[in-house]
């Protein structure tokens, strides 16, 4: 019943799940697409520690960034909202489907409480957008000079902010807005990169 009110007055159904260990909660309107942010942020960590990067400094803002490589007609509601609450910490992420330029694209929006801490964007374009995104992050960069075979790190001053851009048979994106704040929720949490599991 308290199911059934909740999608009366906000739109969303409500499903519980154990994802790796943790109480999860997913609001979801229409088919519910399962995705694990846990496994994302400990993808993201292993990419932090292990890869190695074409480092850059950006002279950029994030929130230039953002509006940059973003969906130029803004975010419709997401459809997916996840809620994982540990050790007195809520972890929030946004999963939204939207266009960017002419390709479909997963954009994830990652919060700690009600602030914003990073972005991740997947652009399925078979790379096709790769080489023109890492321009619009640093527009000093030429086109014709991106490999898509390079993992590009673009440093921030600012909070230990990053932007990861990588091709992975399609274009992603990491932009990391609170580093300081990201890193220290996922070092509490002990997400080690080691110990991934699959979506429970």
């Amino acid at each position: 019943m308290i199911n059934y009110f909740r999608k009366v007055f906000t739109g969303y159904k409500r499903v519980e799940k154990v994802v790796e260990g943790m109480d999860t909660t997913f609001f979801y309107m229409g088919q519910l697409v399962r995705f694990s942010p846990i496994t994302m942020l400990k993808e993201l960590r292993f990419k932090q520690v292990t890869e190695k990067f074409t480092q850059v400094s950006s002279k950029l803002s994030i929130t230039e960034i953002l509006d940059r490589i973003g969906p130029n007609s803004g975010l419709a509601i997401a459809k997916i909202k996840v809620h994982i609450k540990e050790d007195n910490t809520l972890l929030k992420v946004h999963r939204h489907v939207t266009k960017i330029g002419n390709f479909n694209t997963s954009y994830y929006e990652f919060y700690i409480e009600d602030e914003l801490v990073a972005v991740f964007l997947r652009k399925y374009d078979y790379g096709r957008s790769f080489a023109s995104t890492i321009s619009k992050i640093h527009p000093e960069i030429v086109i014709t000079s991106v490999k898509s075979g390079e993992k590009y790190l673009f440093n921030h001053q600012e909070e230990g902010n990053q932007v990861i851009a990588e091709f992975f048979g399609h274009t992603q994106i990491w932009v990391i807005v609170k580093g300081i704040k990201l890193n220290k929720l996922i070092d509490n949490w002990g997400l080690n990169y080691s110990q991934k599991k699959e979506l429970a």
